[in-house]
């Protein structure tokens, strides 16, 4: 539903909560703001951006600043998303601020903080003790207004964890890996997804913004694109140890080549030739899609993570055999995962998790004992 007290702007540009028929637009603005690097990146959500939402909460509202002289068109957007999270060891409703775009042609003006104008005014009709979002390190713009020189209506963005997310590059061919303890046993398509989902809330609940998952969230739109086939258990003794899923999210959000720069745009064709050699997919020309899978639903019981050897061994060569070129693995520094996951060969990158405080009072999660573990695939 629109907003009936649209905000505008001195720039000639209007914000107002979005509608389904701004689609077309929303992702028109999302193939025209991709991540600048030696890869330049596109985080797009085709066939339909209404519906890539769905795995990211339970509601979310979505701000969009559109021209005065052109109403139809989408020149910046910003989103709001509500779900269940694990804080402090307890189910809590916590916010996630997303998708912070601003078209080419008007950055440099003030439509960041017309649209945390927006977002702030949703937040406190209805607020919630937590928010918090994430910048990759690739994006130095957004680091500058958001978390260094913030001003007006945008609040505090305080550094919570150093993230990590790698590549692992999949090979259709190679040595069998080590996989993991001898007394782990690893098997896949569980018959009881209500165990799995309650050793989920279990183990994630010592994990700060682990997301809360339930039997029923396995054949709804929160877990949009997943296949409980592709969903690993560990055992030990008989007793469920760890979990990982292997989530195609290709479906409704993509990453997208949109060109390459430097050395790499001259030694792709050669980088290419060791790749298929190596049984790895090819580097893909610009406009295509990076053929990639999810490790999802990631946990180990406390003094069990020597489970996730074995499980991320599992979930490789499920996901060689399935065609996908990566796996892509995310913690936090000093996740266990990515011990396991930096044995493989893999591209990394880095960004920033943070808590954002609308008021001075917005409480901080303990992390001493709980270490952040978002959900990368809904990132």
């Amino acid at each position: 539903m629109a907003s009936t007290h649209p905000a505008a702007s001195t720039t000639g540009v209007r914000f107002e909560e979005a509608t389904p028929a701004d689609d077309a637009a929303i992702r028109r603005l999302l193939r025209r703001t991709p991540m600048p690097g030696d890869v330049t990146i596109g985080y797009e959500r085709e066939p339909s951006f209404v519906r890539s939402l769905k795995p990211m909460g339970t509601e979310t509202q979505v701000t969009v600043g559109r021209p005065t002289d052109d109403p139809e068109r989408v020149v910046a957007l910003g989103c709001r998303t509500l779900r269940e999270a694990f804080v402090d060891g307890e189910p809590r409703c916590v916010e996630y601020l997303s998708q912070m775009r601003v078209d080419p042609e008007y950055r440099g003006q003030d439509l960041v903080e017309q649209g945390f104008r927006q977002i702030r005014a949703w937040h406190e009709a209805d607020p919630v003790p937590y928010s918090y979002a994430t910048i990759t390190a690739e994006n130095p713009a957004a680091r500058t207004r958001l978390v260094d020189q913030p001003d007006g209506a945008i609040p505090p963005f305080r550094p919570l964890a150093d993230l990590h997310t790698l590549a692992i590059v999949l090979r259709r061919w190679r040595l069998r890996r080590p996989s993991g303890p001898d007394d782990v046993t690893v098997s896949r398509n569980p018959s009881d997804l209500d165990g799995v989902a309650a050793f989920l809330r279990e183990a994630g609940c010592d994990r700060s913004f682990f997301p809360v998952y339930r039997t029923e969230d396995f054949a709804s739109d929160v877990t949009l694109g997943f296949d409980p086939k592709n969903l690993f258990v560990a055992r030990r003794d008989g007793r469920i140890v760890g979990t990982l899923g292997l989530w195609d999210v290709s479906g409704h959000k993509q990453t997208v080549v949109r060109g390459y720069r430097g050395a790499l745009r001259w030694t792709r064709p050669l980088l290419n030739v060791g790749l298929r050699l190596a049984g790895a997919h090819p580097l893909p020309d610009p406009g295509v899609p990076l053929r990639s899978v999810y490790a999802s639903m990631v946990c180990a019981a406390p003094g069990h993570e020597d489970a996730y050897a074995a499980l991320l061994e599992a979930a490789y060569r499920r996901a060689a055999a399935s065609g996908a070129a990566f796996l892509i693995v995310g913690g936090a520094e000093g996740d266990p995962l990515l011990d396991a996951a930096r044995a493989y060969p893999h591209v990394s990158y880095r960004s920033t998790l943070y808590t954002v405080h609308w008021t001075d009072a917005q409480p901080q999660p303990s992390l001493d004992a709980r270490p952040p573990a978002v959900e990368f695939a809904t990132l």
